[in-house]
């Protein structure tokens, strides 16, 4: 009798396998492998058996032996990636997913789990990353889109959550929780007629839901209508009772009516009942402080330490009074907030910037090491990879990465340079935009990209370290005077580029001087404070023996019109360099200035580091004036080239007070344009 042959056992225990019915597929994948031990289906299909049954060291031996076999089956690569999550193997998971979509980049089971796991280890600028991969093949997936919302919301991107849940729900118009999270969306966006619009829709699909009541009632009061405001509220009330978070919801938009007898009467009536949260609180305080500044923001706070001394509100109260200028007065109640909770790492960063603030380096950078513990502040680190703690690297590999945005990883660069020549090999992950750049700045270091799935896994198998670019400043920044003095910046430009672009804006310029300006931040928590309208700088803009040339990311074209059409002021637009696409290019572009007049933002740093003369306006409100700007310097110890004007006076929401910088910077362009020397290059 004949035997059958692989192809008909591996079909009959597939069936099986199908079926649910593993002891028989197990049974034949075992005699497939008997027949030839290296078939990678029969190895791959007990490994998802092996899976299954909770023995995953068996089930990843399997997967191994079949990726021998056949390296290019992404279904084993896949297999595997699941497994090694569901073993905590965070990192070994996403290589192997990575894996499965090089060899089937629609493999949408792979995009799918990889963007979730992503999603779940707070990571999710890689999740988008994916989620967006995945959308783009399967557009008709209501939850993807749901789960893009929240990625975009986790990383401070609302109009991003915006797009995507109007996506979710283009396909199901009609279902009250994805009207609600949009309203939400847009509220977070100031959009209060957007978000009016979608709350009530959400309660003609769902009439009696609390919860969407009392949004509505907040996002009504911040758009000013208080009477419908108060009658939602009282409503959200009136349907759960027994929920307290309702009273406060009621007291903060009376507090916004400004009727602060009533206010208080709620506020005070929710403090005193059993299931009070102080998180209803501190909620509330975030909303008055976008709104109203931090003195209302403070009045809920106290409600809050009413209840319960909590570490979120003790962080708030720091936030609120730096938001007021009082540096040091905040440290006691960050201070205080990891006494309660020494994992509080939201108040230890914040205590370590306040010290970096002040110039109290030992004190900063000690108190900074929290954040290699935040995978908030630091996503994009390798959980496999050891941290550096000072050990000699003289024959060792060190993984460089960077934190926080684009403009602040151009800062930390600054400081690789001391490391180069202690280290055998320095390797440097950076966002793609960046590669150029960093590759032409430091020749002897090997530059990849973070996005490089392959690139990078070499590099974590091949380094002895990792570590954040800012934390070397614990070592070679201890002082004022540890900064170097450079007669040129510390990164370079593409030369030909420069010269295409500067022989471009010279016959614009017709012998005049060419200068660049920014003045905008998208910066979703202080960008509000730090920029300046364009309006406002209409003295800096009036001179005509200035050609201005726009250093504003984004596409500003209608801002600009509009602003020529109001003033006779035209500031040139070059539409061929777009820093969000091409940094490169934008580097070459801000070399290729004789000035820089910008606000805190990726402008200041690029032109900073190119060691190209820059006047950088700075807030003095709240985080506007970020630590590495320090206090009161008028030169930045960072960029030698940078000169500071500083606002003299706290502002409000309303009003920054920024024309007393504008005259110092009028003053002082006027001078520069003399050709005084002391107006572009500060004292120190």
């Amino acid at each position: 009798m004949m035997k059958p042959s692989i192809s008909k056992l591996l079909e009959t225990a597939v069936r099986h396998h199908q079926a649910e019915q593993l002891a028989d597929a197990k049974k034949l994948y075992l005699e497939v492998l008997n027949l030839d031990p290296a078939q990678a289906d029969a190895l791959n299909l007990l490994g998802v058996i092996a899976h299954h049954e909770g023995d995953i060291d068996k089930a990843l031996s399997l997967f191994d032996k079949a990726i021998d076999s056949a390296p290019t089956l992404p279904n084993v690569h896949y297999n595997k990636a699941n497994a090694l999550r569901d073993a905590g193997k965070v990192h070994d998971a996403y290589l192997s997913y990575s894996n499965a979509l090089a060899h089937d980049p629609q493999h949408k089971d792979a995009l799918l789990n990889i963007s979730l796991m992503l999603q779940k280890n707070n990571q999710p600028r890689k999740a988008i990353e994916f989620l967006s991969k995945y959308i783009g093949n399967y557009p008709g997936d209501i939850k993807a889109h749901i789960n893009m919302s929240l990625c975009y919301a986790r990383i401070g991107n609302p109009a991003g959550a915006v797009e995507a849940l109007s996506k979710a729900l283009h396909l199901q118009p009609q279902d009250p929780t994805i009207n609600f999270q949009l309203a939400n969306a847009y509220s977070d966006i100031w959009q209060f007629d957007q978000a009016i619009n979608y709350a009530k829709k959400a309660l003609d699909y769902k009439p009696d839901w609390p919860q969407a009541h009392s949004f509505l009632g907040i996002a009504l009061a911040r758009d000013g209508q208080f009477k419908d405001s108060i009658e939602h509220c009282e409503k959200a009330k009136n349907l759960d009772p027994d929920n307290p978070a309702y009273s406060v919801v009621l007291g903060f938009v009376y507090q916004a009516a400004g009727d602060h007898d009533a206010a208080a009467t709620h506020l005070l009536e929710a403090t005193k009942q059993d299931r009070i949260s102080p998180d209803s609180f501190n909620s509330l305080a975030a909303i008055a402080h976008e709104d109203s500044g931090p003195w209302p923001a403070l009045k809920l706070l106290e409600y809050s330490m009413t209840v319960k001394t909590s570490t979120a509100a003790l962080n708030n109260i720091g936030v609120m009074l730096q938001d007021l200028g009082l540096h040091a007065l905040s440290l006691p109640f960050y201070e205080k907030a990891i006494k309660l909770d020494p994992n509080y790492i939201k108040s230890a960063i914040a205590i370590a910037h306040i010290h970096l603030l002040f110039g109290q380096f030992e004190k900063g950078w000690s108190e900074l090491a929290a954040q290699l513990m935040d995978t908030t502040s630091i996503e994009q680190r390798e959980n496999d990879l050891k941290f550096w703690q000072g050990e000699d690297l003289t024959e060792k590999t060190i993984l460089i990465f960077f934190t926080a945005g684009l403009g602040e990883h151009i800062l930390q660069s600054a400081l690789i340079s001391e490391l180069i020549p202690q280290a055998g090999r320095v390797i440097v992950k950076c966002s793609s935009r960046m590669v150029p750049v960093f590759k032409r700045s430091f020749p002897s270091v090997d530059v990849i990209s973070g996005e490089d799935v392959k690139r990078l896994s070499e590099a974590v198998l091949n380094s002895d370290f990792q570590f954040p670019a800012l934390h070397i400043g614990k070592i070679y920044r201890r002082s004022f005077d540890d900064f170097p003095k450079r007669t040129e910046g510390y990164l370079k430009a593409n030369r030909k580029l420069v010269a295409v672009l500067r022989e471009k804006y010279l016959k614009h310029a017709e012998g005049k001087k060419i200068v660049g300006v920014a003045w905008h931040s998208l910066n979703s928590q202080i960008g509000d404070f730090k920029a300046i309208p364009i309006e406002a700088l209409k003295p800096i803009l009036e001179t005509d023996k200035i050609f201005f040339v726009s250093l504003q990311y984004g596409n500003v074209t209608d801002q600009l019109n509009e602003f020529s059409s109001l003033t006779n002021i035209q500031i040139y637009n070059d539409d061929t360099v777009d820093q969000l696409i091409d940094m490169d290019s934008f580097f070459a572009q801000v070399a290729a200035m004789d000035l820089v007049i910008t606000i805190s933002n990726t402008t200041a740093h690029v032109a900073g580091a190119l060691g190209v003369p820059t006047w950088v306006m700075l807030p003095r409100q709240g985080l506007g004036p970020l630590w590495f700007w320090f206090l009161e310097r008028t030169n930045s110890p960072w960029y030698d080239s940078v000169r500071l004007f500083r606002q003299q006076n706290v502002g409000s929401q309303t009003s920054h007070w920024w024309h007393s910088v504008i005259e110092k910077v009028v003053k002082s362009l006027k001078a520069w344009i003399a050709g005084t020397p002391s107006a572009t290059h500060p004292k120190p």
